[in-house]
């Protein structure tokens, strides 16, 4: 069954994932998936049974939180977790095919995303704004600013992070908290080669 999988997967897959997504993959499973598939064998279920449990997550009364209805991205989410735990089955021959490929599968339509940048500008403004402010924003602003790191990045810093004779910055950790626990740290995520830093060129080295 789906459900007695579910335990192998997060065994073979767990330390490839952050731990937060682990958090939300197995909030997702608990609340929506296992309800929805979990009873079904993983050789039985088919395209229909994923495309059944998309229009289940489109119906009003289906979220947890009284929401209504999940929004398309929402459920492209959930699409992404079913297609992580299959690829998996697929993978050790538990199942001669994927029906969660989404070829097979009517998705809702999802309007793109306006993104919204900071001009050079506005990032000015605010960089003359933070001048008043206390010295700690100040540094995790126009890092967040010129680095584009991510925030975990960032609060994660330490002092043996920092090479002010070589102008450097390595990211060697990024923080990350789960509901009623300590903060703890991980390894970044992505490994990128170079930003545009305040100590003139900046090489992350990972």
């Amino acid at each position: 069954k789906l459900c007695e999988f579910i335990p192998q997967y997060f065994d073979i897959t767990g330390d490839k994932l952050a731990p937060l997504t682990v958090a939300k993959y197995k909030r997702a499973i608990e609340l929506y998936i296992n309800p929805a598939l979990g009873h079904l064998k993983l050789s039985a279920i088919r395209p229909i049974h994923i495309q059944q449990f998309i229009q289940q997550l489109e119906r009003d009364d289906i979220r947890a939180d009284g929401k209504g209805a999940f929004s398309p991205r929402s459920i492209r989410r959930y699409l992404v977790i079913l297609q992580s735990i299959f690829k998996c089955a697929y993978k050790l021959g538990m199942i001669a095919s994927n029906p969660t490929e989404s070829a097979r599968l009517t998705l809702p339509e999802m309007d793109e995303p306006e993104v919204e940048v900071f001009t050079k500008e506005e990032a000015a403004a605010m960089l003359e704004c933070l001048e008043s402010e206390p010295l700690k924003y100040q540094v995790l602003i126009q890092l967040a600013i010129l680095t584009d790191c991510r925030r975990g990045e960032l609060v994660a810093l330490q002092w043996d992070c920092i090479d002010l004779e070589q102008k450097t910055i390595s990211i060697k950790q990024s923080a990350y908290q789960l509901t009623g626990e300590e903060v703890k740290t991980k390894s970044p995520k992505t490994k990128r080669a170079y930003a545009r830093c305040p100590f003139r060129h900046m090489l992350w080295n990972y």
